[in-house]
């Protein structure tokens, strides 16, 4: 299991744990495919449209929509609006505080506005993490199959004595010397030859 399914299986529990009475979904359907009881409940289910890669942290791009109901003989568009906030607010207490999941920050929402009565929906979009992609991982998620790690053979290493800000080092990474120059540059060549499956 990937780092991303871990941490959507984790939110998924912590969103059970925190909202008994609520249905919570591993599928998106539509109002026509979900159970009456179900919807009058409210059903919740976490979508992953996308998120940002980077070497070994990940962060996920996140909408938690909530679908429900009021019955359409004796319910009234205000009813609907209201139960569409008290699912609001009970999911935003469940972002601030998710248990043992990733760190959740919202950014915006959006509601049916009682357009679609008697149904009626809430969505919150949700950045979660950073994730740690190697955390419980095996070497199989880390590196390619058939592929081993690259073999270190040299360090270059910029020193300054008096401290440079970051967006300098980042220069001097980047083979960039035009703003400062570093106080020692080093190149430390790494011998492998003791180790044939190594050398070349």
């Amino acid at each position: 299991m990937s780092a991303i399914s871990r941490a959507l299986s984790k939110l998924e529990s912590s969103l059970r744990a925190a909202l008994p009475s609520r249905v919570v979904s591993t599928e998106f359907v539509d109002f026509a495919q979900r159970r009456g009881d179900e919807l009058q409940q409210g059903v919740i289910t976490l979508l992953l449209p996308g998120g940002d890669l980077g070497d070994w942290e990940t962060t996920l791009k996140l909408t938690l929509v909530g679908q429900i109901t009021v019955p359409e003989r004796t319910g009234t568009q205000r009813q609907l609006r209201d139960a569409e906030l008290a699912m609001l607010a009970q999911l935003q207490a469940w972002i601030r505080n998710p248990g043992d999941a990733p760190h959740l920050e919202a950014s915006g929402f959006k509601t049916s506005s009682q357009m679609e009565y008697p149904n009626g929906w809430v969505s919150i979009e949700l950045v979660a993490g950073p994730l740690d992609t190697v955390d419980g991982a095996d070497d199989s998620e880390i590196y390619p199959p058939n592929l081993q790690p690259g073999v270190l053979r040299s360090v270059h290493m910029d020193i300054d004595l008096q401290h440079q800000p970051d967006s300098v080092h980042q220069q001097w990474l980047a083979g960039d010397y035009s703003q400062a120059q570093p106080n020692l540059s080093t190149t430390v060549e790494l011998n492998h030859a003791n180790n044939p499956n190594q050398a070349g």
